[in-house]
């Protein structure tokens, strides 16, 4: 039995950055990583967002930890 290929939807820029801070939270689901991995490929703004909200992610994780964010250069 084969399995169905996840749907994808055309995401909004709005709508992406929506999937990037959700996907911190909990696991996407297969259609929603589908489509934020093809929003990411053909949009250089959002694929920029999602790094900087990956170095903030990290960041505030060395932060918790008891790091220091001044050890970091922004």
């Amino acid at each position: 039995m084969e399995h169905a290929a996840p749907e994808t939807i055309d995401l909004s820029c709005k709508e992406a950055a929506r999937l990037m801070s959700r996907r911190h939270d909990r696991a996407l689901t297969a259609g929603e990583a589908e489509s934020l991995k093809q929003h990411l490929y053909v949009c250089l703004n959002c694929t920029r967002f999602d790094r900087q909200l990956e170095f903030l992610r990290r960041l505030a994780q060395k932060y918790a930890a008891g790091g220091s964010v001044d050890d970091h250069p922004i």
